[in-house]
């Protein structure tokens, strides 16, 4: 019997293996081919059989040939919450305040009182113009003034005597009052010789040296307050209505571990027409002086948002030969699981969570480890269930 069986399934694959070299010679003949279909349909029916019997023969031999081991799984149990989508821009930390610090008067540098990387309090002293010419002008101004005063005196006493001509006593008394204005002006440009701090912070660069000539707008040095800092990010214009100001987005720093939720302090009012970007400023507190200027930095802004969404690990999708996507879940009879094959519809994916639009409830638990090689209907040992898909 076990040789007749042999011998039909060796003569069914010799006629497979002949009628394949006649493929061609058909393919413009569309009853040739429908002829040859049916022809092969009938030998895989041929074939079948000598397989069912010959298991059939095993079984009688051998009762455990058709005992299969139930696969081991771990479920993974659904809840229903929020589920958003974010896009990530890079961006940098910058000083909460900068500034570049310059003389108001021409003039040499007689003195610096900081040196680079010093800490230093708003209106402490950070610098000495020489003011010696100024200085000279002012003791010329009080002697022209005593002139100016006494000739103003002797003008309004014979004024005031009907004596003399108005022209002389306004001419006296222009004088008197020009020379004090001139003598106000040069002893307030005698104060600005002095250079104090605008802001407490850190002389992050020295830019001039002591005895060096400087005038008004030319820098000295630089100074920045990193109390409070900005992450300034270019964000893609697409997304100029995904981010308001006072929104909350997620603000990554990569080295040191830091992630928070902080909310947009500024948004740009133009676009970059060089790389269609606008800029989202937001402020951090820095009491810690942890935040370095220029650190590489990330925002996250949500771009889309489902709430009472059903999301699903990525990997658990799989897509069988039609194009259909679907996912495993567990079944229980009793005090046994089966497989259940759900088709779905998938939505947006985001940070290996995929949001599922059609085909689950929120209640169904998931096949999560050792999917790869079951089928619907196959029976399943439960190792463990995770309540926690995210």
């Amino acid at each position: 019997m076990m040789k007749n069986i042999i011998t039909m399934l060796t003569i069914s694959i010799l006629l497979a293996s002949c009628g394949a070299t006649n493929t061609d010679e058909m393919q413009n003949d569309v009853n040739g081919l429908k002829v040859e279909l049916k022809n092969k349909q009938n030998e895989m029916l041929i074939l079948k059989a000598g397989i069912d019997s010959l298991k059939a023969q095993i079984v009688k031999l051998d009762p455990e040939f058709e005992k299969k081991e139930v696969p081991v799984v771990e479920l993974l149990g659904l809840t229903r919450e929020d589920f958003k989508h974010y896009v990530e821009v890079q961006g940098n930390i910058v000083a909460g305040e900068e500034k570049m610090i310059s003389a108001e008067l021409p003039g040499k540098i007689t003195s610096l009182t900081i040196n680079e990387g010093d800490n230093v309090r708003k209106g402490q002293l950070l610098a000495t113009i020489d003011v010696e010419t100024i200085e000279n002008s002012i003791e010329e101004l009080k002697k022209t003034m005593e002139l100016a005063n006494d000739l103003y005196d002797r003008q309004k006493r014979l004024w005031d005597q009907n004596i003399g001509s108005e022209i002389q006593y306004l001419q006296a008394k222009n004088n008197k009052e020009r020379l004090e204005k001139t003598l106000a002006t040069a002893q307030l440009s005698l104060k600005k010789s002095k250079i104090y701090a605008p802001m407490s912070g850190s002389v992050t660069m020295l830019l001039g040296k002591q005895g060096e000539m400087t005038s008004p707008g030319m820098p000295i040095l630089k100074m920045m307050n990193t109390d409070v800092v900005k992450l300034k990010a270019d964000v893609p214009e697409d997304h100029i209505r995904n981010v308001k100001m006072s929104d909350l987005v997620r603000v990554e720093i990569p080295v040191l571990d830091f992630e928070k939720e902080i909310r947009v302090s500024r948004i740009g009012n133009v676009i970059n027409s060089n790389n269609r970007t606008f800029e989202v400023e937001v402020r951090l507190n820095n009491s810690n002086k942890e935040l370095k200027p220029n650190l590489l930095a990330m925002l996250h802004i949500n771009d889309y948002k489902s709430l009472d969404a059903v999301a699903v690990p990525l990997e658990l999708v799989q897509q069988d030969v039609s194009g259909k996507k679907y996912i495993f879940t567990a079944k229980q009879e009793g005090d046994k699981y089966y497989v259940q094959k759900k088709i779905i519809e998938t939505g947006v994916a985001y940070n290996g969570l995929i949001e599922i639009v059609k085909g689950l409830n929120g209640d169904e638990k998931l096949v999560s480890v050792g999917s790869q090689y079951l089928a619907e209907g196959d029976e399943i040992t439960v190792n463990g269930v995770d309540s926690d898909n995210k």
